[in-house]
């Protein structure tokens, strides 16, 4: 079995390492137009031969270290035994359509009311009661 997944991996790696290599050009040309703009009126001339001076001569060789190091990095962590621990696991959601649109209803009501703001701890609070949600409310509430 390690085998064949060894031999699969490698489709995938060889493909990994061309389009890291072949993308360092422009790696390279997004880099130097990017110090090129992050530089302002204020930035001290020092600063800016320094940022810019050192990246035009040792851009690719960083990147191409970069890439060396990635391309280690990924055949390692695809041959690692505890995958299973890293996996996250998918909960259960408790939040329904009808209970979104409760949530809709009670913001429904205090716009109506010219509510323009509520204690956020009490409101969730209220749905982490009624809804039984025990995450990600404050993402419910205000997007």
């Amino acid at each position: 079995m390690q085998i064949q997944y060894t031999i699969f991996m490698l489709i995938f790696y060889f493909l990994f390492i061309g389009i890291s290599f072949a993308l360092i050009p422009f790696a390279w040309i997004i880099g130097i137009k990017d110090k090129y703009f992050a530089t302002t009126p204020q930035t001290p001339i020092l600063h800016k031969i320094v940022n810019f001076g050192l990246f035009v001569p040792f851009g690719i060789p960083i990147l191409l270290f970069d890439s060396f190091a990635d391309c280690k990095f990924f055949w390692k962590n695809n041959f690692r035994g505890n995958l299973q621990s890293i996996i996250i696991q998918r909960e259960i959601s408790t939040v329904s359509h009808m209970s979104l649109r409760e949530i809709m209803s009670i913001c429904d009501q205090f716009s109506e009311n010219k509510i323009k703001a509520i204690e956020t701890k009490r409101l969730v609070k209220i749905f982490r009661r009624k809804f039984h949600a025990n995450q990600n409310i404050q993402f419910l509430i205000f997007g």
